[in-house]
């Protein structure tokens, strides 16, 4: 009675062995495949494709049972294999580490994690005293630059034109009525005047001399030198003015006739080309201070670059940020993808771009379509299995999937 029934087990599993050729056969499209030879579970030698005997010896050297030549979770029929089903789990778009471009004292910070922000916000702000103060001098720098060469191009108005009419009535009125005596104080300070018109000019000359600066440079200190030449002629004239003798008192009013006939000319006259010039590039230095002071500001904010959610807040108000260490993280939830292994036997059937289809174990009841967007082209072996990372991308912005989730891919081969 053993016997019959030994027998009877043997001729079960001679039977097994081509059914499950059969159908591994079948699950690879009727490709042909290289032949190697294994010992059957009675002993006997038998020729099977290399990829059966991959499988063998993956299990142990056991046998495997007929059905169990596909996928590991391939859903199969009794002539070919229809999908792929693999376990993978949801991973974010992005994670950036975002950091000031400069050190400074955190001033404000404001997000907290788990906030929604979109590209472009304003995360965190170093403290920006100095740099409000340095950009508000160098605003009302700009504006006085402005106005000056705005004054320089207008020509004078009307009022102006009067004022001066005015001053040479007024000097011609007094023609004959200077006083019988010079006042020694007087005569002081317009010395003490004179004195200094003379210093201002020639130190203005001495530093157009030691100057070794852009033209621009240049170009603005002689036009400072000729401002102090001009008003040292004007000293000079009121001090010979004050110093002249009673019966010099007509000279006197006649040399303050000189003095508005000259301020007279000089409105009409206008500015000339090298005023005009030097303003224009007083206003351009203006300008560009300005410029400077407002990337300084922008470099005290740190700015979102992407849309995401706040991940993680390594900073606090008081604090020291340094210029390059992370203080905010943000992950970039835009896209969505589910990493799963693919078995190396199951490779030749699965390309990039084939669409599958996501169960989320936290979402049990929902599918999710999705589309094959990358295949590894380097796999990683365990145990004698070869496995591809393969990246599925979800077609979905349903906000309840978040990274880390588990879950289902399944392929459909014959879409």
């Amino acid at each position: 009675m053993r016997v019959t029934l030994a027998l009877f087990l043997l001729l079960l599993l001679t039977l097994a062995v081509p059914a499950g050729i059969g159908v591994f056969s079948a699950s690879q499209g009727g490709a042909s495949a290289t032949m190697e030879t294994v010992t059957l579970p009675n002993g006997q030698q038998a020729q099977v494709p290399a990829q059966v005997a991959t499988r063998i010896a993956a299990n142990g050297g056991t046998f495997p049972q007929a059905g169990q030549f596909g996928a590991a979770s391939a859903e199969t029929t009794t002539d070919t294999v229809t999908s792929v089903a693999v376990l993978g789990s949801v991973e974010e778009n992005l994670t950036a580490d975002l950091a000031f471009q400069t050190s400074g004292t955190v001033g404000e910070v404001y997000v907290q994690p788990g906030d929604y922000v979109e590209a472009g916000t304003v995360l965190a702000r170093l403290d920006d005293t100095d740099a409000q103060i340095a950009y508000r001098q160098a605003q009302l720098s700009l504006e006085n630059a402005q106005i000056n060469l705005h004054n320089l191009l207008d020509p004078p108005s009307e009022d102006e034109i009067r004022q001066a009419e005015l001053s040479i009535a007024s000097a011609q009125a007094s023609y004959g009525d200077a006083a019988d005596n010079n006042n020694d104080a007087q005569v002081q300070q317009a010395q003490v005047k004179y004195d200094q018109a003379v210093t201002s000019y020639n130190l203005a000359v001495q530093q157009r001399a030691n100057m070794n600066g852009s033209e621009q440079e240049l170009a603005l200190q002689d036009a400072a030198i000729g401002q102090a030449s001009f008003n040292m002629e004007i000293a000079r004239l009121q001090l010979e003015a004050t110093q002249t003798s009673d019966n010099s008192s007509l000279w006197a009013a006649g040399v303050r006739i000189q003095i508005a006939q000259l301020q007279y000319d000089e409105l009409l006259a206008g500015a000339d080309d090298a005023q005009v010039t030097n303003a224009q590039l007083a206003v351009d230095i203006a300008e560009a201070n300005l410029a400077s002071a407002e990337t300084t500001l922008r470099r005290l904010d740190l700015i979102s670059p992407i849309a995401g959610v706040i991940s993680a807040v390594n900073i606090e108000v008081g604090n020291t940020a340094g210029a390059g260490t992370a203080a905010i993280t943000m992950t970039d939830l835009s896209h969505l993808w589910l990493t799963a292994p693919i078995h190396e036997l199951d490779l030749d059937q699965v390309t990039e771009g084939m669409s599958a289809s996501i169960v989320l174990d936290a979402i049990p009841d929902e599918t999710f379509a999705a589309t094959i967007e990358q295949i590894a082209w380097i796999g990683t072996e365990s145990d004698g299995i070869v496995q591809y990372t393969a990246r599925f991308l979800l077609n979905t912005d349903d906000q309840r999937i978040r990274p880390g989730m588990t879950g289902e891919a399944t392929i459909a081969l014959d879409a």
